[in-house]
């Protein structure tokens, strides 16, 4: 449903990530290699030393520029005999460095999840509104991000757990808590290190 409120039909990101029965149903090898061959094999542009030849000049651009429609409905299922409401915010970002993109995301996802987090600790801790509560990230060819908040809540809380969640979202990353990313990433670094796969 949030790829669906981002994405037009005329975009494969539009449509369920694990298709539907009969699409799976229907699927061969030849299917598969067509679509990898036609969409993921994108040429490798690779440039060594200070001189370039016309042939360097060639880069082939990216494949994966999908039209985004941002809309800012609200989409609704109800299943019967579920009473917990799942709440997903969606949206994109688009950066210039695919690389870059990598880095900022999982630094602001350190922000955002864990139970010093700030979801965890605005939205549950401090306001009791929510069972779990996530930030997840998926990062597309060329740099384009889609990023997902996810709430397990009661429906009566919806409006006040988005407008906090968004609120979160938005406010700029503290000094104390880029502090506490760049410590927790050092002390998982050191947990690799003392691992048993990593001792000589």
């Amino acid at each position: 449903l949030s790829s669906r409120s981002l994405f037009p039909t005329t975009s494969g990101l539009h449509l369920p990530i694990i298709g539907t029965r009969e699409t799976i149903k229907n699927m061969t090898r030849d299917t598969l290699v067509n679509h990898f061959n036609k969409h993921y094999k994108n040429p490798i542009y690779i440039e060594v030393g200070p001189e370039k030849s016309e042939k360097d000049q060639i880069v082939t651009p990216y494949k994966f520029h999908w039209e985004k429609t941002n809309s800012n409905e609200d989409f609704i299922v109800t299943r019967p005999g579920i009473n917990q409401t799942n709440m997903v915010l969606t949206g994109t970002i688009d950066f210039e460095d695919p690389l870059q993109s990598v880095f900022d995301m999982n630094f602001f996802a350190d922000v955002m999840n864990g139970f010093c987090g700030r979801l965890f600790d605005t939205i549950r801790e401090k306001n009791h509104l929510v069972y779990s509560t996530s930030f997840n990230f998926h990062i597309f060819n060329g740099g384009t991000v889609q990023y997902w908040l996810y709430a397990a809540l009661d429906a009566e809380n919806i409006e006040k757990a988005r407008n906090l969640m968004l609120q979160e979202l938005t406010r700029p990353v503290t000094d104390d808590e880029a502090e506490f990313v760049k410590n927790k990433w050092i002390g998982g670094h050191q947990l690799v290190l003392d691992g048993k796969s990593s001792l000589a």
